[in-house]
């Protein structure tokens, strides 16, 4: 299991930030723990309930998604759709291929729409244009996924008043000045 986080600001003003997560998943790939993706999912939305969550990765939802091989386990769909009611996600859509991974396994053609984005409606009220793309697959089973949205928020520039930070300069006590200097 893989994750990865990332917290972002946007604001109109300094005094009031507006605090958005983008996390990266990667879930067990073993049958019997995939209900612990889901677990998963519903702590890092119950961490802090003041920020919006932008999630992203490989996330097998349901059979009509999917052509060849084993079905999808309906107990494991089903609980996946809870948790993502539960947490307030929602499936992102796309444009391009339905599909982003296809494989040969025992002389079976199977491809499903693994990779996606998932957003709770609050970031989607944040940054209501946006497009999820699918792009061509190139040397790879899985085919990349591209989001783009609007860096505007209420007319604001969002990357204007974005901060960022690397983790090396936590090791500068005088860390603080320097992310507020950048």
């Amino acid at each position: 299991m893989i994750l990865t986080t990332l917290i972002f600001f946007v604001s109109e003003h300094k005094q009031n930030f507006i605090p958005w997560r983008a996390t990266g998943i990667y879930g067990y790939p073993q049958h019997n723990n995939k209900f612990l993706t889901c677990s998963l999912i519903s702590n890092l939305s119950n961490i802090n309930q003041n920020s919006d969550l932008l999630a992203f990765g490989d996330f097998n939802m349901c059979n009509n998604e999917k052509e060849g091989g084993n079905p999808i386990d309906a107990n494991l769909a089903g609980c996946f759709k809870d948790t993502l009611n539960i947490c307030d996600l929602q499936d992102l859509g796309y444009q391009g291929d339905p599909y982003t991974w296809q494989t040969i396994m025992r002389l079976t053609f199977i491809q499903s729409r693994l990779v996606r984005f998932l957003a709770t409606s609050g970031w989607i009220q944040c940054f209501p244009n946006f497009i999820n793309k699918h792009l061509l697959k190139y040397k790879s089973d899985h085919c990349p996924i591209l989001l783009e949205f609007s860096p505007f928020f209420h007319g604001i520039n969002v990357y204007k008043n974005t901060k960022k930070i690397e983790q090396v300069w936590l090791t500068n006590d005088n860390h603080i000045n320097i992310v507020d200097n950048v």
